[in-house]
């Protein structure tokens, strides 16, 4: 949420509606999926998948060098924490839930 910060977009305390509509353009998209698709991704994809949340989410950053979960199931969760938790079943911009491989 940095990319809507006023402050970080040389602005006063609020933004224009067009520079709302820019900075929501900015946010790196990613595809939504379910916990049951998740566990059928390879391990490995789902370890590099941990790791790029992990980055794009700020209040992800503590432990991006920690060793992932070691159950597969433990790697799910954590993919799914670092996605946003509950929180990211629904667009926080349209308050819509989302359906695989909306983006």
């Amino acid at each position: 949420w940095a990319a809507l910060d006023p402050a970080a977009l040389g602005g006063g305390t609020s933004l224009a509606p067009d520079e709302v509509r820019a900075a929501v353009w900015r946010l790196p998209l990613e595809e939504y999926s379910t916990a049951e698709e998740l566990r059928a991704w390879p391990i490995k994809q789902l370890v590099a998948e941990l790791r790029l949340a992990r980055a794009r989410a700020p209040r992800s950053r503590v432990g991006l060098d920690a060793q992932p979960p070691l159950d597969k199931e433990e790697l799910v969760e954590a993919v799914l924490l670092a996605r946003g938790g509950e929180a990211a079943h629904a667009c926080a911009i349209c308050v819509e839930d989302f359906e695989s491989g909306d983006t």
